[in-house]
């Protein structure tokens, strides 16, 4: 009797549970099919430019810096680095063919958290300079709290010279312009380009969405796009070969037609 009496409030919580994280997923995630970003903005509270997203990103990389931590993404503590394999693979044959060293650009790259999961497996290669160029709050606390003689910030592309690679990870969809900020990217003809976790529709078109981010990471709501890979890829080739393209394991949308993915571009030779 008791035993039974277990089975059926284990089975009464188990449905509970499930039932919580069915409107959990309800409640966040990535909504509608907006027309324009000041549509979506209307319905937003702050944004990334809230002082409570730095601060909670700041206090996380602090804490990966002075060894408190092993890897920081979104503000959130992981255990364990978890790894963008095709980034690092992309960043190592930059390496290679850039005398073992690098230079790099990380544009939207909050308080370098890209540097600080990299940098253990990049020992064996010179970084030079590891410059992220974000919003002028991030860069401010950069400078004062994060910067360590080759991880900089800057508060614009323009004031970086020389970098042999550009990371843009997890950042096009995030801007009310993409396509202006990608062609301002390719102007920048760096040798090499590599995108990473960028969200692409399977619906043969650009989608604007709002999305809601679980409050265990932060709370905000913020305009998100799911671009055309097409058209992507139209304005990047204009100047730069495709040298790899891979799939970003870590951003999984079930509620749009979507897939996040990576590509690594090399710069044409011109004659």
């Amino acid at each position: 009797m008791i035993a039974n009496f277990g089975k059926r409030l284990m089975s009464f919580c188990k449905k509970d549970i499930i039932e919580k994280e069915d409107k959990k997923e309800r409640s966040y995630g990535f909504f509608g099919d907006y027309s324009s970003w000041e549509d979506v903005e209307e319905l937003c509270c702050g944004g990334y430019g809230r002082d409570g997203i730095l601060q909670a990103t700041l206090a996380s990389t602090l804490k990966v810096k002075n060894g408190e931590a092993v890897f920081e993404r979104d503000s959130f503590i992981f255990d364990e680095i978890q790894y963008s394999f095709g980034l690092l693979a992309s960043l190592l044959k930059v390496a290679i063919e850039n005398n073992n060293s690098l230079n790099v650009l990380d544009f939207g790259g909050a308080l370098g958290s890209h540097y600080f999961q990299n940098k253990e497996f990049l020992k064996p290669v010179k970084i030079e300079r590891w410059i992220v160029v974000e919003q002028e709050h991030y860069v401010k606390a950069g400078k004062e709290k994060i910067a360590d003689g080759i991880l900089e910030f800057a508060y614009s592309i323009d004031e970086v010279k020389n970098a042999n690679v550009l990371i843009a990870s997890s950042i096009l969809q995030y801007l009310n312009t993409p396509y202006e900020w990608l062609q301002k990217l390719v102007d920048k003809e760096i040798p090499y380009m590599i995108f990473d976790r960028t969200a692409f529709s399977l619906e043969n078109r650009d989608r604007l969405t709002l999305q809601k981010v679980p409050p265990e990471i932060y709370e905000a709501i913020v305009p998100s796009w799911f671009l055309s890979e097409r058209r992507f890829l139209d304005v990047v080739r204009k100047k730069y070969q495709l040298i790899s393209a891979f799939d970003s394991y870590i951003d999984v949308v079930e509620e749009i037609p979507s897939v996040s993915k990576g590509f690594l571009f090399k710069l044409r030779e011109t004659r």
